[in-house]
């Protein structure tokens, strides 16, 4: 993250449907508790663009209660 994501960040949660540039979003998801987390960050052009790094994947919970995987 940098000075600029800090810096717009109000101004895109508020005019980009909540998006906000300066949150770790990856480092939430991790803490989060899942039983299985897939994350790839990467950059979509332009690579100054306050929106990069990118972050795609996914997560998967155990079902409530037990120790088994969703199937």
């Amino acid at each position: 993250m940098d000075g600029r994501q800090r810096t717009l960040a109000p101004w895109s949660c508020r005019f980009d449907a909540g998006c906000d540039p300066s949150r770790e979003t990856w480092l939430a998801i991790e803490r989060a508790g899942f039983a299985h987390v897939e994350l790839d960050l990467f950059t979509l052009p332009p690579r100054w663009s306050v929106y990069n790094p990118c972050i795609a994947g996914r997560a998967v919970a155990l079902l409530r209660g037990t120790s088994h995987w969703p199937s």
